[in-house]
């Protein structure tokens, strides 16, 4: 009788002890996600990358001969489109 109490007693002293392994993994996964300035800091970094890549783009673009279709070198991402206006044309 005594061995199953103590048994007993050891996995709930064990199960405890898992629980606040959990809950402080997931405290420590909240506290990350919730540094909102860094989040912003790093969207904010991404952003001026993908602008800048779309400056350059644009530059190419415009230097062009604009009688020509336009053909950007090394293509555009597919995420971005360039368009630009000559005469009465739409190009992209």
């Amino acid at each position: 009788m005594k061995n199953r109490k103590t048994i007993g007693s050891l996995a709930a002293l064990g199960c405890m002890l898992l629980s606040a392994v959990i809950l402080f993994v997931a405290i420590s996964g909240i506290r990350n996600s919730m540094d909102l300035s860094r989040n912003a800091r790093q969207v904010q970094h991404r952003l001026e990358k993908r602008l800048a890549l779309m400056d350059v783009y644009m530059q190419e673009a415009l230097q062009e001969d604009h009688s020509l279709w336009m053909d950007l070198n090394g293509g555009v991402p597919e995420d971005m489109v360039i368009y630009r206006y000559c005469s009465d044309t739409l190009q992209s």
